[in-house]
């Protein structure tokens, strides 16, 4: 008899899951990242880039009022809105993600859910917290399963990849697909399934700021299709060309896609960024951030810096040139060598450094020239793509200090606090294109931490958009 592949047990799971069967631990993180995601959400409506035309794009093809473009206001078809929003969600790089895999669960699932579920009328808080809880638990189950091998070495962009998954099995949840319509729904996100590393080697590409809307708007079109009966791949994960033989070569461990009812959801090992830039920049900032706090230094004294870098971060340091000097936000957010430059000459690292001026500041780029990478043959990171880092600062009288991160702030091995994660929501909802008054920034607070209260998201959404 012919094994079946392990998606039908994932459909499963996703379809069946309840609200009660969520502990009170997994309610709370998906409830703070809906609370972050709205905050980065309306950063972008501003400061986002490339993503400003994707939006134009999508409201001038008009078509059904079916769901609210957050941020923004007005309705458009739910496919659209998904898509859109996921350009949105994600323009500034700091929403929430794992650190095992790089993927951005929430960006790639909440667009999509949010979406159906105003076109359908199913709207309660305590579905998007479930549909939230169970879709980023099969993003992190399916993507800790390959090896972080593969993933650094065989051209797959996890990020991107996994949010063709993650936005199917949102949008089929949305639509109440059954479990076997859920294979399908999976199949046919599976079958639009693209993402590779190549966007990370080349800088002045802007797909890396809006790949989510490309999964959100598969698992749209994924989700109604399979709805109306159209059959999708059914052998998504291991079969012979599925998902691990053609993108992983095979080297994955099935056992990690193994699960029983009743076993944990693994939203809880989410990672929330305290720095609007990719995950890995993260350890340099906080080396450098640390080196600062503990030794009183000031710009002034510096007068070389040296990353510590394994073979993912390497990547973030080449080419040099255009690492020291990106010519586009996003080429800052990932570059280990803008990101700690800027931090150490500003004191911070936010929305504002990525901005066109912040590109062109001359003390940015004057340290920038000045801070070189080794590679460190001793990081050697196979659990999880976000590798360890270390910052090494030299001064001019002849001083030197080091720092070594693993756990960077944020990760959780070192979790923001809920306060914490409600003042990143406040700053960068300071950015919203809606003005929002304190009073509406402490409703949204308060209707996320207490979602499950919520009987229609679309008073909540109607807040800020």
């Amino acid at each position: 008899m012919e094994k079946k592949d392990k998606i039908y047990n994932f459909a499963q799971r996703i379809v069946n899951t309840i609200y009660e069967d969520l502990s009170e631990e997994e309610r709370l993180s998906s409830k703070l990242s809906l609370l972050d995601l709205i905050g980065v959400t309306l950063a972008g409506t501003t400061q986002g880039n490339m993503c400003q035309k994707l939006v134009q794009f999508a409201q001038e093809q008009g078509g059904k009022e079916e769901a609210t473009l957050w941020g923004y206001g007005g309705k458009l078809p739910a496919m659209m809105t998904a898509f859109a929003g996921g350009a949105v969600n994600h323009s500034l790089d700091f929403d929430q993600c794992f650190d095992i895999s790089g993927t951005h669960p929430g960006v790639s699932i909440v667009p999509a859910a949010a979406a159906l579920m105003e076109k359908t009328g199913h709207v309660s808080g305590k579905e998007l917290l479930t549909n939230m809880t169970v879709s980023s638990d099969f993003v992190y189950r399916v993507a800790r399963a390959i090896s972080v091998d593969a993933q650094k070495s065989y051209g797959v962009f996890a990020a991107f990849a996994y949010s063709f998954f993650g936005g199917a099995a949102a949008a089929g949840r949305a639509l109440k697909l059954d479990a076997e319509q859920m294979v399908s729904c999976l199949g046919l996100g599976f079958g639009q399934l693209c993402g590779n590393m190549q966007v990370l080697f080349e800088t002045d590409c802007n797909i890396r700021e809006i790949f989510p809307a490309f999964g959100n708007k598969a698992g749209v079109l994924s989700a109604c299709l399979a709805k109306e009966g159209v059959n999708g791949i059914k052998n998504v994960l291991e079969g012979p060309a599925g998902f691990f033989n053609s993108f992983g070569r095979g080297d994955y461990d099935p056992s990690r896609l193994e699960f029983k009812p009743g076993d944990p959801f693994m939203n809880v090992k989410i990672t929330t960024k305290p720095y609007p830039s990719c995950r890995q920049t993260h350890m340099f900032v906080d080396a450098a951030r640390l080196i600062v706090e503990e030794t009183g230094i000031r710009l002034s004294d510096i007068d070389t810096v040296t990353l510590k870098v394994g073979k993912f971060g390497e990547v973030l340091c080449i080419p040099e040139e255009t690492r020291r000097k990106p010519p586009l936000p996003m080429d800052a957010k990932f570059s280990n060598i803008y990101c700690v430059a800027a931090y150490l000459v500003r004191g911070k690292l936010g929305v504002t450094e990525f901005n066109k001026e912040s590109l062109k500041d001359p003390a940015i780029l004057k340290l920038a020239s000045k801070i070189s990478f080794e590679r460190d043959e001793t990081i050697d990171m196979s659990s999880s793509l976000v590798e360890p880092g270390g910052v090494t600062i030299r001064c001019k009288d002849g001083r030197e200090f080091t720092k070594y991160i693993t756990a960077s702030i944020g990760s959780p091995d070192n979790p923001m606090s809920q306060d914490e994660v409600v003042a990143k929501f406040k700053n960068c909802a300071a950015f919203s294109k809606k003005p929002l008054s304190a009073g509406d920034l402490n409703t949204i607070v308060d209707m996320c931490l207490n979602l499950e209260k919520v009987d229609d998201i679309r008073k909540l959404i109607s807040i800020f958009s």
